[in-house]
């Protein structure tokens, strides 16, 4: 059987809106969201998050790479990071986010806190965020949106902090390694990690 084409082009501006909504709704379904909002039912969880991670995919419109699958199936943000890349902080984020994520600010702040301290300092494309819609899952999206990120970033190297196991599998078989211990926000929920890896990368794929 021929695998399916996906289609993976730049997000428009009218398409952010639509990509944040697909972030937040596969988020919603993760661990690391239960923990986040404990007690909140996912469709909560991915209202709170398309609003908190909406803000990162407009930062990364203006200031790094936001690719979306045609037929909204997936999306991927990429923002520069590291020393020589000079982009301005997402304006007033800390307020924003408090804001919307209410009585959870401290542990989204906390999870926030834990992130940062493990970017590295060497220049890179940082994949801050891909999203695959769940009834998608394993229809090649997640790889195709991978590959159509590393193509533009060839020569460059890339860093992301994996959400799950599984997605951290994922990033395993497109040539990342971990970097870092396996980042917990809670030391009696081991299972529930971000797992930052590194990717050195010399071409194109």
């Amino acid at each position: 059987m021929t695998a399916p084409m996906h289609h993976i082009a730049d997000a428009t501006v009218e398409q952010l809106p639509a990509a944040a909504a697909i972030i937040g709704g596969a988020f919603a379904n993760l661990d690391i969201a239960s923990w986040l909002m404990p007690g909140e039912p996912p469709t909560t969880r991915a209202d709170i998050l398309t609003r908190q991670l909406g803000l990162i995919v407009n930062h990364a419109f203006l200031h790094g790479r936001v690719q979306i699958e045609q037929q909204l199936a997936g999306v991927a943000v990429w923002l520069p990071g590291g020393h020589g890349h000079h982009i301005p902080d997402i304006d007033g984020y800390q307020q924003l986010r408090d804001r919307i994520s209410g009585v959870h600010r401290d542990r989204f702040a906390q999870l926030d806190n834990l992130m940062a301290a493990s970017y590295p300092t060497a220049e890179h494309w940082h994949l801050a965020l891909l999203a695959v819609v769940p009834s998608r899952h394993r229809d090649g999206i997640g790889t195709t949106l991978v590959k159509a990120g590393h193509y533009f970033t060839a020569g460059a190297s890339t860093f992301l902090q994996a959400s799950s196991r599984a997605s951290r599998d994922l990033y395993l078989r497109h040539g990342y390694h971990d970097i870092y211990h396996p980042l917990l926000p809670d030391a009696t929920t081991p299972h529930i990690a971000m797992y930052p890896m590194w990717r050195q990368s010399t071409g194109g794929e």
